[in-house]
C-alpha cells in the first residue's frame, strides 16, 4: 500500500515472517548466507515495480515467438503411431495445433504404486515406442509439425534398472566422463524417484565440461531433428531435486562439498540447466525455440521464455488442482513471470479403488481453457 517493494539477491534459503506487520510494523527475513544484498524499489504503482525489478535482475523473460501462440500446445504419447493418429484427430475437429510435445519419447515405466507411467531417464530415443524416430522427425518436418521434447539433468543406469530394450548407457557414459554429481565417496550420487524408487543420478550442468557432453549426446539423438528444424524446444522437469549434499564442481575451478555451497549451487541450479538448454538449441541455429521449466531459481525467468506451474491433479482443489494454479500464476506474476502455463484440466487422472478417482470432468477442462 505504500509502494515499497524490497529485491533479495541472495540464492540461499530465505525466509519471509509477515505475522509481525500487524503489530510492529516490520517484516522479518531470515536466510542462511553470511551475507545478502536487497534493493528497496519505490514506484507509483504495482507495475512500476515488476519493471524496475525485472530490469535490475535481468529477469525480464522474452517474449514467445508467434508459432506458439497460433494454437494449442499438445502433449502425446504411446509411440509413432499414436504420436500421429492424437495429431490428426485434434486437426479433423478444426483445432489448430502449434506443436505436440512428446514426454515418452526415451520410453515409459509403469509405478508400482499409483499404477501411472514415468518416463525413462535415458537422453535417448526409446528403441520400441519410437523404432522409426529419424524418419518420424523427417516426416515431420514435412507435414509441418514441430516438436517439443520432455528433458531432465537425470540419468538411470538402464542396465541395473532392467530396461528391457536401449542402444546406449548413457548414465555408464556420463560416470566414466565424471559427469554426474558426486557423493562424499567420489560416487554418483544415487537417488530415488519418488513414485518408482527407482535409482537415478543428476548430470552435473554446473561444469562445462559436462554441459558440453550432455550436448553432444542431445545432438547425437535428435541430429535430424535439428537439422530441419522439426524439434524446436524442450519441456524441462526436475532440477529442483538436484542433490542438496552433493558435490557439484563450483565456478572456482574445483569440487565443492561444503554443506553451505552446496546448497546455493542445489538452488541455483535450475538457472544452470535452463541455460544449457537454450544454448544447445542456440548451437542448433534455431532461432524460433520454447523451453519452459517448473523448477525455479532467481535468474530463470530471463533465461526461458515460459514457466510451467507443474503438474496438478485433475481436482478443483487449492491443494492440486485448478484453484492452486489460480493461486501460484498470482503469485509468480508479482515477481514479474509474464508468461506461465498449466496442463489444461490437470495432468493426472487416477484411478485407486476405493481410495481416490480423479477424472478429467468436462466443466474443469472448460473452465481451466478459459
Amino acid at each position: 500500500s505504500k509502494m515499497r517493494s524490497m529485491w533479495v539477491q541472495t540464492n540461499g534459503f530465505t525466509v519471509f515472517n509477515t505475522k509481525q506487520v500487524a503489530n510492529e510494523g516490520r517484516v522479518v527475513m531470515m536466510t542462511n548466507t553470511p551475507t545478502a544484498i536487497w534493493t528497496v524499489f519505490r514506484g507509483a504503482n504495482p507495475i512500476d515495480h515488476i519493471t524496475k525489478y525485472t530490469g535490475a535482475a535481468n529477469a525480464r523473460m522474452k517474449p514467445l515467438p508467434r508459432w506458439a501462440c497460433d494454437g494449442v500446445i499438445l502433449e502425446v504419447s504411446g509411440g509413432i503411431d499414436q504420436v500421429t493418429q492424437q495429431w490428426n484427430a485434434f486437426e479433423s475437429t478444426q483445432i489448430k495445433v502449434a506443436a505436440m510435445v512428446i514426454r515418452d519419447w526415451s520410453g515409459m515405466r509403469t509405478t508400482s504404486s499409483l499404477k501411472t507411467q514415468v518416463p525413462w531417464w535415458t537422453m535417448e530415443a526409446d528403441p520400441q515406442l519410437y523404432n522409426a524416430w529419424h524418419s518420424f522427425v523427417n516426416n515431420a518436418t514435412t507435414e509441418r509439425k514441430k516438436i517439443i521434447l520432455y528433458l531432465t539433468p537425470y540419468l538411470n543406469d538402464v542396465e541395473s534398472c532392467g530396461k528391457s530394450t536401449f542402444k546406449s548407457n548413457y548414465f555408464k557414459y556420463a560416470r566414466d566422463a565424471m559427469c554426474l554429481v558426486r557423493d562424499s565417496n567420489d560416487q554418483p550420487f544415487m537417488q530415488q524417484h519418488w513414485e518408482t524408487a527407482m535409482p537415478y543420478a543428476t548430470v552435473d550442468v554446473t561444469r562445462k565440461e559436462c554441459s558440453t557432453w550432455l550436448y553432444r549426446v542431445i545432438r547425437n539423438e535428435l541430429a535430424r531433428g535439428f537439422a530441419n528444424r522439426s524439434v524446436v524446444g524442450f519441456a524441462l522437469e526436475g532440477g529442483e531435486t538436484a542433490p542438496c549434499e552433493g558435490s557439484y564442481f563450483s565456478a572456482n575451478g574445483g569440487s565443492s562439498s561444503d554443506p553451505s555451497s552446496t546448497m546455493r549451487v542445489h538452488n541455483s541450479f535450475p538457472e544452470y540447466m535452463a541455460r544449457w538448454a537454450v544454448d544447445a538449441l542456440k548451437q542448433t541455429q534455431i532461432s524460433n525455440w520454447v523451453v519452459w521449466t517448473r523448477a525455479l531459481s532467481p535468474g530463470v525467468p530471463g533465461i526461458v521464455p515460459l514457466i510451467s506451474m507443474g503438474e496438478q491433479m485433475t481436482s478443483w482443489d487449492g491443494y492440486d488442482g485448478l484453484r492452486s494454479v489460480l493461486n501460484g500464476i498470482l503469485s509468480v506474476g508479482l515477481s514479474g513471470f509474464s508468461a506461465v502455463h498449466s496442463d489444461l484440466g490437470g495432468h493426472r487422472v487416477v484411478h485407486l479403488p476405493f481410495f481416490i478417482n480423479r477424472e478429467r470432468e468436462e466443466e474443469l477442462l472448460c473452465r481451466w481453457v478459459e
